[in-house]
């Protein structure tokens, strides 16, 4: 690695509720994440009802400085771009693809397609549209579950819904040295991340207790599960 090279500190998000913990210093150029369910995306209830009705990105910046004064929120760069993009649908895959920038990559994948289609007039009306324009930013239809070959291995997996165990597929496509976030559970769940090891091991470790729909097949969610 040269001795020029660009650090891109970033912390591994996850949304509803969300938390910005636990920093990942990989060079910004190499950068490709995946978000499982990410189109979808969105805060808990009651940080919906509060910051993602009205002002657009007012209320962004609202809501991020309320999570800093928490220290919800660590890093400097994340504040900075999640008080700049608009919310909705695509949000979480937007901020993400704008920290990475145009040399890295930023993969959304969610298996309604009508949530993909609005993900994408989203984007295409924020901050993140050239890179959608550029292909660095693309959503994608499909099953999450068994997340997106096509572009891993991945630094990074965010999955925005709760599986009933880590799905073996996304830890296959998790680059060593990756990260990946993912709540795990039905009623009682904790959110997980897993480092995977230079091995290609997986250590797991859980955060916090969290709250989330289920990650299911297209069918269950269109019908309430």
């Amino acid at each position: 690695m040269g001795a020029n090279e660009q650090w891109l500190d970033i912390d591994c998000l996850d949304l509803a509720p969300i938390r910005l913990n636990s920093s990942c210093r990989l060079p910004s150029s190499w950068w490709v994440v995946l978000m499982v369910g990410a189109p979808a995306s969105c805060m808990n209830l009651s940080l919906n009802m509060r910051y993602f009705s009205g002002d657009g990105i007012s209320k962004n910046k609202e809501m991020v400085e309320h999570l800093q004064s928490y220290g919800v929120i660590k890093s400097q760069k994340v504040a900075e771009v999640m008080g700049t993009i608009d919310r909705g649908t695509g949000y979480l895959t937007a901020c993400f693809a704008v920290m990475v920038g145009p040399q890295g990559r930023a993969i959304g994948v969610d298996h309604i397609p009508e949530l993909a289609e609005s993900s994408v007039k989203n984007i295409e009306k924020s901050t993140a549209a050239p890179l959608l324009k550029e292909g660095s930013l693309s959503i994608h239809i499909g099953d999450g579950r068994q997340g997106w070959p096509e572009f891993a291995p991945y630094d990074a997996i965010h999955v925005g819904a709760a599986a009933p165990e880590i799905p073996p597929a996304l830890i296959e496509q998790l680059k060593p040295g990756g990260r990946l976030v993912i709540p795990v559970g039905n009623i009682f769940q904790d959110l997980k991340v897993v480092d995977k090891n230079e091995d290609g091991t997986p250590s797991v470790r859980s955060e916090i207790s969290v709250r989330y729909i289920p990650l299911t097949s297209r069918e269950a969610q269109l019908r309430g599960y």
